[in-house]
């Protein structure tokens, strides 16, 4: 396959998955793909569509490409380089990513997760982990619940007798009676 050319990407997890039309350079921000094109570039080899499966709408994988797209210049990370840090990042988004994440509500930005988790696209994946934070920063468990959409497996009794057994760890927040 060219350097240059565009790639055609299928998601296989729902019947019918959108084919993606993507430029190479973008394509290979996912270290899967570059692992696949690897295997499907023998010259013997006729694969049309790179299949990938992922549980998330076709919505979601666009978005996740066109970020890929505007970023296709931007250098990729080594195949056997595994992200581990040592220590805590907080990555600052450049305006054009700012705005990307402005216009996500929370099930795409989750989806965007999922996705780029699977595809292997770390600096994607830590951006909307980065956003994530952000959105939690400074909340109180009731609004990172709402924040996150999670609801509590805990009857408002048990939840009571748990903040008051852990009231340390709700600093600044009120124990009582904050049930959702």
């Amino acid at each position: 396959m060219a350097t240059n050319q565009s790639l055609k990407l299928q998601n296989t997890f729902r019947p019918n998955g959108r084919v993606f039309e993507v430029e190479r350079s973008a394509a290979e921000h996912s270290a899967v793909v570059r692992m696949l094109l690897e295997d499907f570039d023998e010259p013997d080899l006729l694969v049309t569509i790179i299949p990938i499966s992922i549980d998330t709408s076709d919505d979601t994988l666009a978005k996740v490409f066109e970020w890929a797209t505007h970023h296709k210049n931007m250098p990729k990370p080594a195949l056997d380089d595994d992200g581990d840090r040592d220590e805590v990042v907080t990555i600052q988004l450049a305006s054009w990513d700012d705005e990307f994440f402005s216009d996500i509500d929370s099930e795409t930005l989750y989806g965007i997760l999922i996705a780029t988790n699977y595809l292997d696209i770390k600096p994607l994946y830590d951006m909307a982990v980065q956003v994530v934070v952000n959105m939690v920063r400074g909340k109180s468990t009731k609004q990172i619940r709402e924040i996150l959409g999670i609801t509590s497996d805990f009857t408002a009794e048990e939840e009571a007798a748990i903040r008051k057994e852990t009231a340390w760890a709700y600093d600044g927040e009120e124990v009582p009676n904050e049930t959702s």
